[in-house]
């Protein structure tokens, strides 16, 4: 018995050092806020992860494995007058959730709007746009997503 926690042990302390580490190199690329939901969006060279939480509580996290992950995360950017309109999706099953921020000039004033919705049998769920200041996909989704 002594010999089975000694080993495991050192199996455990290794898990969480690499879980650790791959926490580490994820950045955080987009965070929005609507109402008691939020989601965030995390991302590096090889994996990203999206994370949707419900009261401060996870409800919904993809994907559940951590290799290679980034492979399943597209990027569309199209141009609008004075900006673009950019999403950031992943299917899971028969949903497609989708990250956006559009930014585009109407009448000579911009307009910025960024949240989150899903998709179910090909019909756009309600958007919720972010309650948070400052909630906007940034550069580094570009560099790595948009290749």
């Amino acid at each position: 018995m002594i010999t089975t926690r000694i080993s495991f042990v050192p199996l455990f302390m290794m898990f969480l050092s690499s879980a650790s580490n791959a926490e580490a190199t994820l950045e955080n690329v987009f965070h929005c806020d609507y109402k008691n939901q939020s989601v965030d969006l995390f991302i590096s060279n090889n994996n990203a992860l999206y994370v949707h939480k419900k009261n401060g509580i996870t409800d919904f996290s993809f994907p559940n494995v951590n290799s290679n992950s980034l492979s399943l995360f597209k990027m569309s950017v199209l141009p609008t007058i004075g900006g673009a309109d950019t999403k950031i999706s992943f299917k899971n099953g028969s949903y497609v959730y989708v990250i956006y921020d559009l930014t585009r000039k109407n009448m000579g004033n911009y307009e910025f709007d960024s949240g989150f919705y899903v998709i179910s049998n090909g019909h756009d769920g309600r958007k919720k746009s972010c309650e948070n200041e400052g909630a906007t996909i940034k550069k580094k989704a570009y560099e790595i997503l948009n290749h």
